[in-house]
């Protein structure tokens, strides 16, 4: 019973990665498909249309599954490495740069998401002192 509650969980995911290609490809829009049906779930979970019981466990699965996914685009740039020869300089300061910045949107809406936190609660926000400036 679980297994088939995970692909019906996992079918009403891609549900709307489906819907979101349609979108995408009827009006012509510059976003890929994938990202106008996360938009659409998106919408459907903060109106409430879709509780999140509906897909915690298929949306789990899909997540501990993630890196077996990647194993392709992995393989397909190394079968592509003669692109990348010649731009190692480039290629090193592209990655720094984009875990640079990927930590710094972390850190700061992070520290925005408990600030709102707090103040819905009635806490004081301000840092514990070890870490103030």
């Amino acid at each position: 019973m679980k297994f088939i509650i995970l692909i019906l969980q996992v079918l009403l995911l891609s549900v709307f990665y489906f819907i979101g290609s349609m979108i995408s490809t009827y009006f012509k829009l510059p976003i890929s498909g994938s990202i106008v049906g996360l938009l659409l779930f998106l919408c459907a979970l903060m109106l409430k249309i879709i509780p999140t019981k509906w897909i915690d466990h298929g949306s789990e699965f899909l997540v501990a599954s993630l890196p077996f996914l990647f194993v392709p685009a992995t393989v397909g740039v190394m079968n592509h490495l003669n692109l990348f020869k010649g731009n190692d300089i480039i290629l090193c300061l592209l990655a720094l740069l984009s875990t640079l910045l990927t930590i710094a949107v972390g850190g700061y809406v992070t520290h925005k998401l408990i600030k709102k936190d707090k103040q819905k609660s009635g806490e004081k926000t301000s840092c514990p002192e070890q870490f103030s400036q």
